[in-house]
């Protein structure tokens, strides 16, 4: 028995031990649930995340290869290397990876594309959810263009032109995040590269960046969105797999920035009133994987909100704005940043020496628990109010892949920052201090401003850093703001009469529950979108619009709408704004010529408020005094007639105005809202299980009013079926030349006419890409557009643009009438012609459907077009019925060099 109990408490001991082992290494942090880690034995990551955006799968891959890593002599290269890629691998020659992202309906920067950035590259193809095919045939053209690239010099040559273009236009050169290398050797490196350093850039300098830094380890294959995860994991782990790790030592490396100080005056200032400060304080970071580095990041987070608020308190009069937060110049590197923006007459030596004070004071002083108490519960609020959505999930894993930051959902880094902010103390941040006063710094200012003295240099600066400890300092005395804390948003009850439970009179399931259509017995036809985005939305969208109102008041109606809508039920003006903004809504009225619109937009938690308020502003404005009125468009005109005419006395008011006018504005609203039978109500977010008795009690309980609107003066429609030449200028280096075709047609057009037209015009599409730039190579940038309109006449338009030089302007010409026009106004579409169309429309109308400016815009307003809403589900079945026949017709119709208007925009001179 002795023998035993010694045992256990060995046992006992050993275990205790241990546990107090873990807590000392860390207490790892684990992954949420719905991320699906992996690695391949050659050093290749994957991340398998299932909570996409609806109807699609993001199959991409994300490398830690960015313009930073690039060494001076390289400036440009991975950028180059991103374009290039497009122009062939080993498996998929020049335009074959083009040839089999079209038969899987990819449209180019809206399905693949791919992005360069500071510090990381990434390349993504989109497909439709659970399509095990597209996945597949996605990863293979991924691999090769990580492993497998082929530099053809011709197409090399055209590509730079590409990119120099791109940097003539001002492209995203991210030059604002190489400002913090100032005084490093990569100053002034951004990602574009110079014109220079392009032009310059060789095959075997490109491909040796290529070999030594496309490597497994530093690439991840990120799938995000609705794919069987264990055919997900089996299939990449079969196309990377064999990839060979990498075993050389070539590889480039990001700059090591913390070793050294740096101070710079060559920061220029953009404008005058941006004369700004910066210190750095440069360290390695800390991989926050564990509680004690999540801790650590919080205390680093809290010191820098409080630094902010003591330098905007105790340097004011000198600095305009103070910013301080936990950033980074590049990878490896984590900073604490200060930047000042000086007032109009400071200097920098006061702002420096005040800010040396700050410092001063809280390193002799420290921080009180009731200063930390408060910025604690501000960050804690945050948390609380804040939800991660499917976008901030893949940036966190692509955090993680670079850092190896642990991604963290809602309820994990509540729980994690409640209990660190219960164990905070002033020391902790009096130690954080301490630790950042000693590191490396970057200093940086602009010598050339009047704020600058001869004697504000390197020494002089560090010199006051340095001697922080000679300041004499009083306590900092901490007082709360009086604004009051902003906590947790809370429903406000709104004061609204009880209205009846309208029985729904037809209910259609779209796409299941997520997506349903509800009619009403009042002719309102509403919309429901269970999208679970913490943002929500109520939109309004009537089939009536500015035509609808008078030429000589509409004018006035756009100027006066908002200003109409201001007030409701028992709220006046400052009553329902105050309402709104308690509760984070946002209240918009718009119009264009054909349509109305009316939205609120809000949190999901206050759907109930948001469709109250709605039914408020539909059936009870208050609309303002006529005097009001007609105040407030005096200040429109004075206002817009000082922007144009700065130098000249105030206009006075307009007396083209009637005494009636505000009263037609009121009644031009009025009718516009309550035409409910030419109407469609849209609702999104994460609605709440009783949305649809919330919608028949406030929305199906409106009163449509039919009354005849008021006709807008007859329009003279100018002839569709017209052609012609047109030549305009414009600020580019580059010709754009614009093919517009537009036909009438003598029947009533539907859904069907419109997957037609958009199926032309992407085959007419391809084919000019195909002959303008794989042929001649003439093109720097394509574009098209088709539409359809039933109001006033049925017509149909087409049309398709492209951007060259000017000395190829007329030989294009020339190629578009010869080479695509006329064919193609008789071409006979293979099978092949037909399955990319397909695909391709697939991709626009059912992979696509529920992206935003779809669904909520696209999609509601084809409903005026053609009666109905078409499902997700008819418009797929639609499209697999289309047949060549109706391509060619489609093509035969609208392809016709008579009725084309030519439109080119050229270089001002």
């Amino acid at each position: 028995m002795k023998t035993v109990t010694t045992g256990i408490k060995k046992f006992c001991l050993l275990l205790l031990l241990a546990l107090n082992g873990s807590l000392a290494m860390g207490q790892q942090l684990a992954l949420p649930k719905n991320i699906e880690v992996g690695k391949l034995a050659n050093g290749m990551t994957y991340y398998l995340i299932p909570n996409g955006d609806p109807g699609k799968v993001v199959v991409k891959i994300y490398t830690n290869i960015g313009a930073f890593m690039e060494r001076p002599d390289q400036h440009g290269y991975a950028h180059i290397i991103e374009h290039m890629l497009f122009q062939g691998s080993e498996h998929y020659p020049k335009g074959a990876c083009l040839e089999e992202m079209e038969l899987m309906g990819m449209r180019i920067a809206l399905d693949y594309n791919a992005f360069t950035g500071k510090t990381d590259t990434q390349y993504f193809m989109t497909i439709p959810e659970n399509d095990k095919d597209y996945f597949s045939r996605s990863l293979g053209i991924l691999k090769d263009w990580m492993f497998y690239l082929k530099l053809d010099e011709e197409e090399l040559e055209n590509e730079k032109k590409v990119i120099v273009e791109e940097i003539n236009r001002g492209g995203n050169s991210a030059t604002s995040g190489s400002v913090n290398l100032l005084g490093t050797s990569l100053e002034g490196h951004d990602v574009l590269g110079t014109k220079e350093s392009v032009r310059s850039a060789t095959s075997e300098g490109l491909y040796r960046f290529y070999k030594d830094n496309y490597v497994p380890e530093n690439m991840a294959v990120i799938v995000y969105g609705k794919m069987d995860q264990k055919f997900a994991e089996t299939t990449i782990r079969q196309i990377f797999g064999d990839v060979p790790a990498n075993t050389s030592q070539n590889g480039n490396k990001y700059l090591d920035v913390n070793s050294t100080t740096v101070v710079s005056g060559k920061a220029s200032s953009s404008r005058t009133d941006d004369v700004t400060l910066a210190v750095l304080f440069k360290t390695a970071p800390v991989v926050i994987d564990n509680y004690p580095a999540f801790k650590q990041d919080l205390i680093d987070g809290l010191l820098c909100d409080m630094f902010g608020r003591r330098l905007e308190n105790e340097m004011a009069g000198s600095i305009s704005n103070a910013s301080v937060n936990i950033g980074s110049m590049i990878t490896g590197n984590s900073i604490y940043n200060f930047r000042l923006k000086l007032a109009t007459d400071a200097s920098y030596e006061t702002v420096l020496d005040q800010f040396c004070r700050v410092l001063a004071q809280a390193m002799q002083h420290g921080f009180s628990q009731d200063e930390i108490n408060y910025y604690s519960k501000l960050r804690m609020d945050y948390f609380n109010r804040a939800r991660l959505d499917n976008s901030a999930v893949v940036g966190s894993v692509y955090k993680y892949f670079r850092t190896g930051d642990i991604p963290m959902d809602s309820d994990q880094r509540k729980e994690l920052t409640q209990r660190a902010i219960q164990e905070l103390s002033p020391d902790d941040f009096s130690r954080t201090l301490s630790r950042m006063l000693e590191l490396n710094k970057t200093i940086l200012f602009d010598s050339t401003v009047t704020a600058c003295s001869p004697e504000f240099n390197a020494d002089y600066i560090l010199g006051r850093l340095s001697k922080l400890d000679t300041i004499v300092t009083e306590p900092f005395v901490f007082e709360r703001p009086r604004a009051a804390i902003t906590g947790e948003l809370k429903p406000v009850a709104v004061q609204i009469a009880e209205k009846p439970l309208v029985p729904v009179k037809n209910r259609r399931q779209l796409d299941g529950d997520q997506l349903v259509e509800l009619s009403y017995p009042n002719g309102v036809k509403v919309v429901l979108f269970r999208s679970g985005n913490e943002n929500a939305k109520i939109k309004l969208i009537g089939k009536n619009g500015l035509k609808q109102v008078p030429e000589a008041d509409r004018e006035y109606f756009g100027k006066a709408i908002r200003i109409l809508n201001g007030a409701y039920g028992k709220y006046d003006s400052k009553e329902a704004h105050s309402l709104e903004q308690s509760m984070r809504m946002f209240k918009n009225v718009g119009f264009e010529d054909q349509d109305f619109e009316l939205s609120i937009g809000g949190k999901s938690d206050f759907l109930e408020q948001m469709v109250q308020v709605f039914n408020l502003v539909v059936t009870e404005t208050n609309y303002p005094e006529d005097e009001a009125v007609r105040e407030f468009l005096d200040k429109m005109d004075r206002r817009n007639e000082s922007k144009k005419y700065p130098s000249e006395s105030p206009a006075t008011a307009d007396s083209a105005r009637d005494d009636q006018l505000v009263q037609r504005l009121c009644q031009y609203d009025r009718l516009l809202k309550e035409n409910l039978s030419n109407s469609i109500i849209y609702i999104e977010g994460d609605l709440p299980e009783n949305m649809e008795e919330l919608v028949s009690k406030y929305i199906g309980s409106l009163v449509a009013s039919t009354p005849p609107l008021p006709m807008a003066e007859e329009a003279t429609t100018a002839a569709v079926d017209s052609a012609g030449i047109q030549i305009e200028s414009w600020k580019r280096d580059l010709a754009k030349v614009v093919y517009a075709f537009n036909k009438t047609s003598s029947r009533q057009l539907t859904m069907r006419d419109e997957l037609v037209l958009q199926g032309a015009l992407e085959h007419a599409h391809l084919r000019m890409v195909k002959i303008l730039r794989e042929k001649y190579g003439m093109v720097y940038a394509t574009g098209k557009r088709s539409a359809i309109s039933v109001d006033p006449v049925n017509s149909r338009m087409l049309r398709l643009a492209y951007m060259t030089d000017t000395a190829n302007a007329e030989r294009s010409y020339e190629i578009m009438a010869n080479e695509l026009l006329k064919p193609l106004s008789k071409e006979e579409l293979t099978d092949t012609d037909v399955a990319k169309v397909r695909a391709m429309l697939r991709s626009l109308y059912v992979m696509s459907f529920y992206e935003d400016d779809r669904i909520s815009d696209a999609w509601l307003k084809s409903y005026f077009k053609y009666g109905k809403l078409y499902s997700p589900a008819e418009l797929d079945a639609m499209i697999k019925k289309l047949s060549k026949k109706e391509f060619e017709s489609c093509l035969y119709q609208m392809i016709d060099l008579e009725h084309c208007f030519r439109t080119t925009f050229w270089p001002e001179r």
